[in-house]
């Protein structure tokens, strides 16, 4: 996947998106598979925005049965299991547990029925052929088992807990990365630091867009029959530049996980609600040998860029997930990370917290209703339904595919594996006499079939290559030329915080910094200035109380 400017100004594509998230990666990568010429700009880098802020978790829906939406549950069931099967090495089965108190509406019997019905609706969930990615039928737990898998429960009124199975996903940005390498092998264009300013019309039609290089300061235009504004929470800033009598109403809530050095003690999903007036479910994710908890939500009026980390967010869900489990005692030293993404917000009301507003239903915006024909916006709300909203615009933006019965199949850059626990079983076996197995599985999930080629960047085969010493410096510069040259990777957090992530488990201290950013300089032709910045900028990503 390489950065070509020159291709983008000089072809006219069938659709040019503007936006590199979840939205935008699996609409290019979709129309592609179905033979059109695509383009697509990000200002920033790829999957810098929300969709990089996650638990990780790729949902089936099972929360939409309380709001009997079974058309819901069906796009998410279906969205799960086209990522379960396109990119087998990232998203595995994930058991969650929420324990049950008492009777009603919330009790055992409730919830059993709604897991039996969970499934009847999920029919159709598994490939019988592909075991390890079965997700199995929800049941209910006793009180033995409940506290076998989620020890130091209050036990007032406990009854069990509710058992079902998702999907997680080890590294949301590798997907996103994934999706755009496997598009641009057949031929479509990508770059990021690329920055739409305006569309080009040729009266009420476009044909076009006028972009910025942010890395260099040029301007071109880049053609194009159809565009599609995948933009997420900016796509109240790019409307107003191309329809001055369109005013986007679009309100924004701002959400908070954390990522947390304490190992809970269990290792599947956990959803525990606190006993406050707010009443917030909190879900706490194993991952990488940590624990994600979230969610926390508030109301958002800022500009998208100007959205930051911030104290007083992080600390009302600790204390919010501490009411709900006494026993994690977390304080703000536990967090190494935190995701902070903003999500729109239904109509003009809204919830003092903003839990409520959060919009429950994606949109697909025509703007020929605003005198613009040929441009459509995407309002996404969840990642996981990505897939399944991408095809409905599609077929919206190309009516000669409205009627075509799609089931995409096509596995992504690292993902031709038909049993992955015989893969990681066979590359552990292979390489860890030379490699820690903790550290390859880590690799392997991350690049699936590309493992070895990570390893070739920076002669990690050679017969001479022992276990003895520490080489986590040697793999890290594998991973950073292998993100260079076939990742698109063009500043020091696009390497730190999404092409390896080392950056998202905790703040990287100044040894990998340096060896990172002067690999990079070697590639790029950085001066020690640039080199430097390039540093500063990752350090000011971190707020002061993550250390």
């Amino acid at each position: 996947m390489k950065r070509n400017l020159s291709k983008l100004a000089n072809t006219n594509f069938d659709l040019l998106i503007i936006g590199g998230g979840i939205y935008g990666a699996i609409l290019f990568w979709q129309a592609t598979l179905l033979g059109f010429s695509v383009g697509l700009i990000e200002k920033g880098d790829f999957a810098e925005g929300t969709s990089s802020n996650s638990q990780k978790i790729i949902h089936g829906g099972l929360r939409y049965l309380q709001q009997l939406n079974v058309l819901r549950m069906r796009q998410s069931i279906w969205s799960r299991g086209m990522f379960m099967r396109i990119a087998p090495h990232l998203v595995h089965p994930l058991m969650c547990l929420m324990p049950i108190y008492g009777h009603g509406l919330k009790g055992k019997e409730t919830m059993s029925l709604g897991l039996r019905i969970n499934d009847l609706v999920s029919f159709d969930r598994n490939d019988l052929s592909k075991k390890s990615k079965c997700i199995p039928n929800g049941k209910i737990l006793s009180l033995a088992e409940t506290n076998y898998f989620i020890p130091h429960l209050d036990q007032r009124n406990l009854m069990g807990s509710a058992q079902w199975y998702d999907a997680l996903c080890s590294n949301t940005e590798r997907i996103i990365i994934g999706l755009l390498r496997t598009a641009c092998e057949k031929g479509a264009v990508v770059a990021n630091y690329v920055k739409g300013v305006k569309l080009i019309l040729n009266g009420y039609r476009v044909t076009g867009v006028k972009v910025k290089d942010q890395l260099t300061g040029c301007e071109f235009d880049i053609l194009a029959k159809r565009v599609a504004n995948c933009t997420g929470p900016w796509a109240n800033e790019f409307l107003p530049h191309s329809n001055k009598n369109y005013k986007h109403p679009q309100k924004l809530v701002k959400g908070i996980n954390i990522v947390v050095n304490k190992i809970l003690p269990f290792n599947c999903a956990v959803g525990l609600k606190s006993k406050t007036a707010r009443g917030r479910l909190y879900f706490a994710v194993p991952w990488s040998g940590k624990t994600i908890i979230g969610t926390e939500y508030s109301l958002y009026h800022g500009y998208p860029d100007e959205n930051r980390c911030d104290e007083d967010g992080c600390l009302q869900l600790i204390d919010g997930f501490n009411q709900a489990y006494p026993f994690a005692q977390l304080k703000l030293d536990d967090v190494t990370f935190i995701h902070n993404g903003l999500l729109p917000v239904d109509g003009q009301k809204s919830s003092t917290n903003g839990e409520k507003s959060i919009s429950k239903k994606f949109k697909i915006l025509d703007h020929g209703f605003h005198g613009i024909h040929g441009f459509i916006s995407i309002i996404g709300v969840k990642y996981t339904t990505a897939g399944y909203v991408s095809l409905k615009a599609l077929k919206y933006l190309f009516p000669e595919i409205a009627n075509t019965e799609v089931n995409f199949k096509q596995r992504l850059v690292g993902g031709d594996i038909d049993d992955f626990p015989s893969f990681r079983k066979e590359i552990v076996r292979r390489w860890e006499t030379k490699i820690d197995a903790e550290v390859l599985v880590q690799l392997i999930e991350n690049y699936g079939t590309e493992t070895g080629d990570v390893f070739r960047m920076e002669g990690l085969q050679t017969n001479s290559f022992t276990k003895q010493g520490d080489h986590s410096l040697l793999i890290l510069k594998g991973q950073t030329l292998f993100a260079i040259q076939e990742e698109m990777a063009m500043k020091l957090s696009d390497v730190v915080l999404r092409r390896t992530g080392i950056g998202t488990m905790k703040r990287p201290g100044k040894e990998i910094l340096n060896k990172i950013s002067s690999i990079m300089a070697e590639e790029h032709g950085w001066t020690e200035t640039r080199r430097r910045a390039e540093i500063q900028e990752v350090n000011d990503f971190y707020p002061s109380f993550i250390t």
